[in-house]
């Protein structure tokens, strides 16, 4: 019988393992925890390392960090940066790092093109629409990876892994893609914070988290890691499989225009764009499609 007992809990642990070890960290060696938060409770959040932006609403509400939009007021009162979306940035301790989360975006309608997460200040960023998910930088002009196949779904839950390492950054979702970028905008001017210099807090960078316009963002089990001054060994190894994986490509030019336009025509399709469309109009005096304003 205790035989038994064993193989069941020797069984039960190789299916955890095989599960967390989806979202293992492949690139960096994870150090000390910096920060952590469930958000089952109700509590005072320390606002040096995670702060809401522009005005937008957040509560720790039924287990979750809860996002929406500022009101409607205060947008009124901004020609842009409104909060419109909401925006919440996470400081990690040093320019290289992981942080782990799971995410949520619900609401997203037919326009969800502003729905991102990545470093701040246009130093990259993974930007999602319904083309697909482009990891941009370099004040989107390069697209370092991009996929036509990973799109978001409404009030799905994503967990996902960032492993950032000077030039080099990895954003791993559980039963999905490893989206890799190397490009020195990371590790340049864009992807460092001169107002942390002042603070004694020398090359830092703010990760942020986008949602659309008009959508909520839920977040919990969030993780920041330090990590360890070299890169893992297996690296190289993981590097070329991530590099391998299939309807992925890698080091593209970024044709914002181009990619405008093929999403307007997706979105003129659907059948809910006029109606979805006068609304954000009236309520959030958004910038709208060409072919929205003509209808």
């Amino acid at each position: 019988m205790k035989l038994y007992y064993h193989l069941i809990l020797a069984s039960l642990i190789l299916v955890l393992s095989a599960f967390s070890n989806n979202l293992e960290p492949q690139m960096v060696e994870l150090d000390k925890l910096y920060y952590e938060n469930t958000f089952e409770s109700v509590s005072e959040l320390d606002k040096a390392i995670i702060e809401s932006r522009e005005e937008t609403r957040w509560e720790i509400k039924n287990g979750y960090y809860e996002g929406i939009p500022s009101t409607i007021e205060y947008q009124k009162k901004k020609s842009g940066h409104n909060g419109s979306m909401p925006i919440l940035n996470i400081q990690p301790p040093h320019v290289n790092f992981a942080m782990k989360f799971k995410i949520q975006f619900s609401g997203l309608g037919v326009e969800y093109k502003s729905c991102k997460i990545g470093l701040t200040r246009y130093a990259a960023s993974l930007r999602w629409s319904k083309l697909g998910a482009f990891f941009v930088t370099n004040h989107l002009k390069d697209s370092m990876c991009e996929t036509e196949s990973f799109k978001l779904e409404d009030g799905k839950w994503y967990e996902c892994l960032v492993e950032v390492f000077e030039n080099e950054m990895l954003i791993s979702f559980n039963g999905g893609p490893h989206i890799y970028g190397n490009h020195e905008q990371l590790y340049g001017k864009h992807g460092l914070v001169p107002d942390l210099l002042k603070n004694g807090l020398p090359n830092q960078k703010v990760f942020g988290l986008f949602g659309g316009v008009g959508t909520t963002l839920r977040l919990y089990d969030l993780e920041v890691w330090s990590v360890k001054s070299d890169k893992k060994e297996t690296w190289q190894a993981s590097q070329k499989k991530v590099l391998d994986q299939k309807g992925l490509k890698f080091n593209q030019k970024f044709d914002r225009k181009k990619n405008e336009a093929r999403l307007s025509e997706l979105i003129k399709k659907d059948p809910r764009n006029a109606a979805i469309s006068k609304v954000l109009a009236e309520e959030r005096k958004i910038k709208l499609w060409s072919r929205t304003k003509k209808n």
